[in-house]
């Protein structure tokens, strides 16, 4: 009899661990799903960054490039404005933090500066 719920025991871990292992499996296979959909969604927030970037920036300059971090931070979105001023046609960079909550985008100028190509 000790040997029969042995075997038991054996064969409900046996199960558990197929049922597990299955799961995973399962769950393996749908990652790119997951994962299109959560890219999908940073990249329509990063569109709106940039744009409301773009918007805030595009008077101080006669050439820029924007460019956003793709994830940011937990509460914080950074963006990046650098080109020719339009005031002294030297370089200039602004970043931008936008707060994700409240959506209030905020500005520092690197004056005299130009950071990426």
């Amino acid at each position: 009899m000790i040997h029969i719920s042995e075997r038991r025991a054996s064969k409900i871990s046996f199960s558990k661990l197929l049922a597990l292992w299955l799961g995973t499996l399962f769950l393996i296979g749908h990652v790119d799903v997951i994962r299109a959909s959560s890219d999908d969604a940073w990249a329509e927030f990063g569109k709106d960054v940039k744009a409301k970037m773009e918007q805030a920036v595009k008077a101080n300059f006669i050439t820029y490039k924007v460019t956003v971090h793709p994830h940011g931070t937990e509460s914080s979105a950074v963006a990046a404005a650098s080109g020719t001023s339009k005031y002294d046609q030297k370089p200039l960079t602004i970043v931008g933090i936008y707060d994700k909550k409240t959506k209030e985008l905020e500005m520092v100028e690197f004056e005299g500066k130009k950071f990426g190509p």
